[in-house]
């Protein structure tokens, strides 16, 4: 397609940017990959097909990397459907992934019935780490994902070379019930580092409403940080109106976003839904425009009493937002 076309250019003009200094690796030049690719096709319902491309991927990807004494981040280009993210056993009792009702394709929907989370993490960790029987992925290098369609993966590339570097003024932070104490230390880290931060709706009583109000109908944030209950295409604020990822899709939403809310960075493929609204995933909307944004794809945790789990990890982020 045109979009396709286009996006291909550039990407490689990234690779030509001595800016940026970046190596493409199309994995359709390597017979083998090609041929994992459809041992995956003919088994969308086995999560470990899944793996084995994950698997063949990565061991490519570390036979190169020597040839790259210099590399600092990994780049994914397409979203689970183009390169699976590893599916790792969530032998959690609590919020399991099988519970999570909205897995609406076959590659995602095993995945999770066969109690499976998604990770990235597997492609940027050399080795893993042995905790309790199971292998841990600590990232060696940044990592991120480009998604989901080609015109929007382009937007992310048009904006990051427009923009590579970005010095936050404001941010809008939320926050509610067991998440206000992170959203409160989110709001003081961010001011301490010389940002100016909307924390009025780090309360128990902010409704949609007043969130669209402030997302939508003031001014544009630099920050955004969403302290709240998701699911992938839907926010939930404290009264029952639910704020849908498609509200999103609008000019100058924020430039980057970071949630702790379960399934908040899920992307789901548009194409082979069975439901009209499964495909409109947050991570979608921003990219559409030119938005960063970080989440969970799987459930995430928090604390009642401590800053703990995927709020300490979400804190951990901000602290890092202002090293230099």
């Amino acid at each position: 397609t045109v979009a396709s076309a286009n996006l291909v250019n550039k990407i490689n003009a990234l690779a030509l940017d001595p800016n940026v200094k970046a190596t493409v690796i199309d994995l359709g030049t390597y017979p083998a990959i090609v041929d994992v690719y459809e041992v995956w096709d003919a088994n969308q319902g086995n999560p470990q097909s899944a793996n084995y491309v994950a698997r063949s991927i990565k061991s490519l990807l570390y036979s190169l990397f020597p040839s790259y004494p210099d590399l600092k981040y990994i780049v994914i280009v397409g979203g689970d459907q183009v390169i699976p993210q590893r599916r790792i056993v969530d032998r959690t009792l609590v919020s399991n992934e099988r519970t999570y009702p909205y897995p609406d394709n076959q590659a995602l929907w095993s995945a999770f019935k066969y109690r499976y989370y998604l990770s990235d993490d597997y492609y940027a960790a050399s080795l893993p780490i042995g905790v309790d029987g199971r292998e841990v992925y600590i990232p060696q290098y940044g990592l991120g994902r480009l998604v989901e369609k080609p015109s929007e993966i382009a937007t992310m590339i048009d904006t990051f070379t427009a923009e590579p570097v970005l010095t936050p003024q404001n941010a809008l932070v939320t926050g509610y019930d067991f998440l206000k104490d992170q959203a409160v230390e989110i709001s003081s880290t961010l001011t301490g580092q010389g940002v100016t931060v909307d924390s009025t709706l780090v309360n128990d009583n902010w409704t949609a409403d007043q969130f669209r109000d402030k997302a939508f109908k003031a001014q544009t944030y630099d920050l955004i940080s969403l302290n709240s209950h998701f699911d992938h295409f839907s926010l939930f604020p404290n009264d029952p109106t639910e704020v849908l990822a498609t509200e999103f899709d609008r000019p100058n939403t924020g430039k980057i976003i970071f949630s702790v809310g379960c399934h908040s960075g899920l992307n789901m493929f548009d194409n082979g839904t069975s439901l009209p609204f499964t495909g409109a995933d947050f991570a979608q909307m921003f990219a559409r425009r030119g938005a960063t944004f970080i989440g969970n794809t799987g459930f995430g945790y928090g604390d009642g009493d401590l800053l703990a789990y995927s709020e300490r990890l979400m804190l951990n982020f901000t602290d890092g937002l202002g090293y230099t």
